[in-house]
């Protein structure tokens, strides 16, 4: 930590000692967007609007709508930027442009940049672009965003964390005069959103980012606080200071959703206002200025859970369809089972295992499926499954491959089956257990089947018979014409099978008791 804030003493010491505009520096940032400007210039971890690509091409990583964003103000004597763009997810990746002008007072400049971006892992999102201008420049542009952590529960503490970064303007600038070429020299940047305080009504998040550009140039420290009230209205303000300038800004967005308008199944707005103060260093000009900004998403979002149908047969000797679509939750077992089997896991190939006939339907890409099964208490006895694994990767072979590769469902079998082992292929005690599938789909949304009750039962079947006489003379006289069968403690859940042979050991009658017999046959 010591050695942390000394490399931190001399960053400030260099940036006062250096605070010229320098030949070949910067002069006006890309601080353009409405939004940034109240919490002290852009962000690389912004990856809620499009407005980011320009500082880092992955942030349009986790897009789930198609987005619009534009902007446009200005300082009253130093000129006036605009940007209008437009971000597309698709299941290859997420294709982003941006229009921009930067009107000097003496010149103006025209540019765009295009980016690609995806979610290569859960937490990881990478993306490449090119930024190009009037004047014959063009840069390459790098950058990742990584969700650290997410934290749902109310609180202070670490509730979310968003870490982006990016590899900026790999290229020839072009130099409207010798302090403003655009895009500008090679520069890193690097930044956090983090969520540091939750509530019901408010959330609070810092945001900063740290710039610096080739040889020292552009360096530059910005950030700002934010309170999100009630996911409605968000209240900004941040600063920034560099090697070029340092100032102050303000402001605030408005977020609201429109759901079934127009024609349009789903619209998200945010207006966005912004107030900025600007001195810049060396030729001492200053100046103020107001910036307004829209932000719109369209399209649905996926909040349709995987719809489960499963039908479920037992091993041998019986025939069970079931056709169940109903979303049951897991919890209250033994009174929410829709259905009951008996098995009987001996290995003796009769009713050794229960089989579930699968079919999971899915408007978007499952991520993973399972069987549960829980015994009469709720602990977890035996799990089945298969996740689409997305975890981060520093193999670069195995990122470019999910960088072009479209997205796909994890492939779900067609039939699964519980033969009455635990997790570690021992055969469970007798008793009722009690079996669920469960699905769950990119965009998080979750299904439960129906549960399927399963009495395992591997003790022998017992009980007794006795009858009153050996001898009876089925002749019709009215005397000892046929013979009762007494059936005494015969267990229940045993499939039983009365029959009676001739002397040959033909068959001559048969009584199929099933699994709860009746006490006496004749």
């Amino acid at each position: 930590m010591r050695r942390v804030w000394i490399f931190l003493l001399l960053i400030t010491f260099a940036i006062n000692v250096y605070a010229d505009v320098l030949p070949g520096s910067e002069f006006f940032n890309s601080h353009i967007f409405a939004h940034d400007q109240a919490i002290g210039g852009s962000t690389s971890a912004n990856i809620e609007t499009a407005s980011s690509i320009l500082v880092n091409p992955s942030t349009g990583s986790f897009l789930k709508q198609l987005a619009i964003t534009t902007s446009l103000g200005g300082f009253t004597s130093l000129g006036t930027y605009g940007l209008l763009g437009v971000s597309y997810p698709t299941p290859i990746g997420t294709f982003s442009g941006q229009f921009l002008y930067y009107g000097m007072p003496s010149n103006g400049v025209f540019g765009g940049t295009f980016a690609f971006s995806k979610d290569v892992a859960d937490d990881l999102g990478v993306g490449f672009g090119l930024t190009a201008t009037s004047g014959v420049s063009v840069g390459l542009n790098l950058g990742f965003v990584y969700k650290v952590k997410e934290d749902l529960n109310p609180g202070l503490g670490i509730k979310k964390l968003i870490w982006g970064g990016s590899l900026l303007n790999l290229g020839l600038p072009i130099v409207i005069s010798n302090y403003s070429p655009f895009p500008s020299l090679p520069t890193i940047r690097s930044g956090v959103d983090l969520m540091f305080l939750r509530t019901d009504p408010v959330k609070f998040n810092f945001v900063g980012d740290v710039v610096l550009g080739a040889w020292g140039l552009n360096a530059e420290i910005n950030g700002g606080l934010s309170a999100n009230i009630l996911d409605l209205l968000v209240l900004k303000g941040g600063g920034f200071f560099g090697v070029n300038r340092y100032g102050y800004g303000f402001g605030a967005t408005l977020k609201y959703t429109l759901e079934r308008q127009w024609g349009i199944e789903r619209l998200d707005i945010r207006l966005h206002y912004s107030y900025n103060n600007v001195l810049y260093s060396s030729s001492g000009a200053s100046g103020s200025g107001h910036w307004v900004g829209f932000d719109f998403a369209l399209g649905t979002i996926d909040n349709t859970p995987p719809k489960i149908n499963i039908d479920v047969e037992v091993s041998k000797n019986n025939e069970i369809d079931l056709n169940l679509s109903k979303n049951i939750k897991f919890l209250y077992f033994a009174n929410s089972a829709e259905k009951v089997v008996y098995i009987s896991p001996n290995y003796d190939g009769r009713k050794d295992k229960v089989k579930i006939n699968l079919n999971i339907s899915e408007n978007g890409i499952l991520k993973e499926w399972k069987l549960i099964v829980k015994d009469a208490k709720g602990n977890d006895v035996k799990l089945i499954s298969s996740k689409l694994r997305r975890e981060f990767s520093l193999d670069f072979e195995e990122l470019l491959k999910r960088l072009f590769a479209p997205k796909k469902s994890v492939d779900v079998p067609k039939e699964i089956s519980w033969d009455g082992t635990d997790t570690k292929g021992k055969v469970v005690p007798d008793g009722e257990y009690f079996l669920q599938v469960y699905a769950k789909d990119f965009e998080g949304n979750e299904s439960y089947s129906p549960i399927v009750k399963v009495i395992v039962d591997n003790t022998p079947p017992s009980g007794s018979v006795s009858v009153p006489y050996y001898i009876f003379s089925p002749n019709g006289d009215g005397n000892k014409d046929d013979i009762t069968f007494t059936l005494k403690d015969l267990t229940k859940g045993d499939e039983w099978i009365a029959y009676i042979e001739d002397v040959s050991g033909n068959v001559v009658k048969t009584w199929n008791l099933g699994t709860d017999p009746v006490d006496s046959i004749t």
